[in-house]
C-alpha cells in the first residue's frame, strides 16, 4: 500500500521521484542484509536487522508551484501608441500585437519596433495570424505543442 501511495504522489507531482527512489534503495539494502555479531572466539550470532528509517513526504513543500501568466493585447492605431507594448514587454509580460486595423506603412514600423525590442531584451516574436504577432519575453516559454498549433492553425482559429 505504501508503494502505491508514494507512486501516486510522484505521478501528481506532490513528491520528488528521486527522494522516493533513495528511500526504496535504503529499504532494499537494509532489508536484504544479514548482520552477524561475532566475538573473539569465532562464534557468530545472528543480529536482529535494523529498521529502515522512513522519510516523510511533505505535501506542502513538494507541491509544484504554478504561476499564472497574463497576456497583454495591444491594438495600436498609430505609431505613438507603442509605448504601452514596450512597457509591458519590459515587465516580462507577453504581448499580442494586433495590426489588422492599422495602415500598411504604420504596421511595418510597429513590427520593426517590436522586432528590435524583442532582440534587445532577448525575447522572441511569433506570427500567430495575418498581421497578428506574439512577442514573448525571455523568461516565458511556449511549449512545442503550442508552437505547433500556432504554426499550423494560427493563434486565432476561425470557427
Amino acid at each position: 500500500m505504501g508503494g502505491f501511495f508514494r507512486k501516486t504522489l510522484s505521478f501528481f507531482g506532490l513528491a520528488d521521484e528521486e527522494e522516493l527512489i533513495v528511500e526504496d534503495e535504503e529499504r532494499m539494502t537494509l532489508s536484504g542484509r544479514k548482520d552477524f555479531h561475532g566475538d573473539r572466539t569465532g562464534n557468530l550470532e545472528r543480529q536482529a536487522p535494523k529498521r529502515a528509517s522512513r522519510k516523510r513526504v511533505s505535501l506542502i513543500s513538494s507541491a509544484r508551484e504554478t504561476k499564472k501568466t497574463t497576456v497583454f493585447i495591444a491594438e495600436p492605431k498609430e505609431f505613438d501608441e507603442i509605448q504601452v507594448i514596450a512597457d509591458n514587454f519590459k515587465n516580462d509580460i507577453p504581448v499580442i500585437v494586433n495590426l489588422q486595423q492599422v495602415e500598411q506603412d504604420i504596421s511595418k514600423r510597429i513590427l520593426d519596433f517590436c522586432s528590435g525590442l524583442t532582440y534587445a531584451l532577448g525575447g522572441d516574436i511569433k506570427k500567430v495570424a495575418d498581421r497578428v504577432f506574439l512577442i514573448i519575453p525571455s523568461n516565458i516559454e511556449v511549449n512545442s505543442v503550442e508552437n505547433q498549433l500556432i504554426g499550423e492553425e494560427g493563434f486565432m482559429k476561425p470557427f
